[in-house]
């Protein structure tokens, strides 16, 4: 018998099997389809839908993008979102990642972004106030987002900008906003105030040293001194030159006093030595400061003796500071190697012990030979002394 369709019809080999085909299994039918959401007639009917009737190749609305996701609902538990089908729960990372508007995610983004800002205006605003409240904008290497936080907190009134890129938080010390401005290190009598050493008057304008070639308006009225060399400074140290190359400035472009003043008391603390203030005065146009590094002195005490020297030395007064008398100590100054000059500042001379000793020492001088003579910083500071001592000179025979 032959099987031709569903009929069998009798033939050779029809006993032994030859030739015959399996009858094909029945057809599964479909699974129900959920109804589609009408979008005037609102969310559609509740179905239950198992799991395992979604088709192979449809994956589950959760892996598909975030505006088809229709079938996450808010869980009442505290784990997030939940999935129809699978029940798999997101958390806040996985809402955030699909931006939905349910759960707190969407109302705590703002807050989160606000946060976020105000961490790296604090960041901004540290990095400035390490740097001495002033710094060139392109020394912060921010990305464009911290460019952006920068002028927020410029049009905010928390930082200043200046010309050629410089912010600044307000109230920056000047000398700092000049130093930024030209690249460059403060000099000359501010630096010498910021070493501390003394100065007759207060500093007048600032005297900032900058590399050869950047040649900027001053805003301040601020003087530049050019150097071929560029010094290596971390933002956050003062901007100030060293206090050999302090003096040797001082030397050649203040006043003779004024130079003179904070470099015998720079040599006499110790603090440099002529070797390396001369190590700064090569060149032609250092000859004024060679020739005033020659009347400097290691041994002048205070201001006041460094000024009666310069004076009677610009007498031609043969003068010697700093001597050492046996029985009797250090004294100011010594002229003609018999008159014995000593200067009487009121701080120091102010109380009862100090008046006796110095008394004392006076006879002690008249008894070795010597004439001691005693002048106020008045005497010094009109040039009194001068023409007293001229005066005694002469007398002598």
């Amino acid at each position: 018998m032959r099987r031709i369709g569903r009929h069998s019809v009798e033939g050779r080999g029809a006993q032994s099997g030859a030739h015959t085909r399996p009858s094909p299994l029945p057809r599964r039918p479909a699974p129900p389809q959920a109804p589609l959401r009408h979008p005037t007639t609102g969310p559609p009917a509740a179905t239950s839908v198992h799991r395992n009737d979604i088709s192979p190749h449809k994956p589950p609305a959760h892996h598909l993008e975030p505006r088809n996701h229709t079938v996450f609902k808010p869980a009442p538990t505290s784990s997030g979102i939940q999935c129809h089908f699978c029940g798999r729960q997101a958390g806040d990372a996985a809402r955030q990642r699909r931006k939905l508007s349910t759960g707190t995610s969407h109302f705590l983004a703002p807050q989160l972004r606000q946060s976020k800002n105000r961490l790296m205006d604090d960041n901004v605003l540290t990095r400035i106030g390490d740097a001495l409240g002033a710094v060139a904008q392109a020394d912060l290497h921010l990305n464009r987002t911290g460019r952006r936080r920068l002028q927020a907190l410029v049009d905010a009134g928390e930082l200043k900008r200046y010309p050629h890129g410089i912010v600044a938080l307000p109230g920056t010390d000047r000398r700092i906003l000049i130093a930024r401005l030209h690249r460059g290190l403060i000099t000359c009598e501010h630096a010498a105030a910021y070493y501390g050493l003394p100065l007759p008057s207060p500093p007048r304008s600032v005297h900032v040293l900058t590399p050869q070639g950047r040649r900027l308006p001053p805003l301040w009225g601020e003087h530049r001194h050019e150097t071929r060399g560029r010094s290596v400074l971390r933002l956050e140290d003062f901007p100030v030159v060293s206090l050999a190359r302090c003096i040797a400035d001082l030397l050649c472009c203040a006043e003779e006093w004024t130079a003179l003043v904070a470099a015998d008391a720079a040599l006499h603390r110790g603090r440099t030595t002529r070797q390396q203030v001369s190590a700064y005065l090569r060149g032609p146009r250092r000859v004024l400061g060679r020739n005033r590094l020659k009347r400097t002195s290691d041994r002048a005490r205070s201001p006041l003796e460094t000024l009666a020297r310069v004076q009677l030395q610009d007498a031609g007064i043969d003068v010697s500071d700093g001597m050492v008398i046996s029985d009797v100590g250090e004294v100011d100054l010594v002229v003609a190697g018999w008159l014995v000059i000593e200067l009487d500042g009121y701080e120091f001379h102010s109380d009862r012990w100090s008046f006796h000793h110095d008394r004392e020492r006076d006879r002690e001088l008249v008894r070795q030979g010597y004439t001691p003579i005693r002048f106020t910083s008045n005497n010094v500071r009109s040039g009194k002394i001068v023409t007293d001592v001229q005066r005694i000179l002469s007398t002598h025979p």
